[in-house]
């Protein structure tokens, strides 16, 4: 008799994703966390909420306001709902 080894449907196919994402994450890195306030503060101490303002607002909107700035997309906003 000899040994079977597991098949695409077997005991390791759960493993074999796990053995996937180690390796992708040893070849690209760790998967990017959510930025820190730390990290939002510096980014927005180097204008990035200007340059970058989709994800600066989504992710980092308190360290933009903390500049002094608005959300871009505020008076679109307002425009929309007094039309409404």
């Amino acid at each position: 008799m000899t040994a079977r080894r597991p098949g695409p449907g077997g005991a390791s196919a759960g493993l074999s994703g796990l053995v996937w994402l180690a390796v992708w994450q040893a070849r690209v890195g760790p998967m990017a966390a959510a930025p820190s306030p730390a990290g939002c503060e510096a980014w927005a101490a180097s204008d990035e909420c200007l340059s970058n303002p989709a994800f600066m607002w989504a992710e980092c909107a308190p360290a933009c306001e903390g500049r002094g700035l608005v959300e871009p997309w505020a008076a679109l906003d307002a425009q929309v709902r007094s039309r409404q």
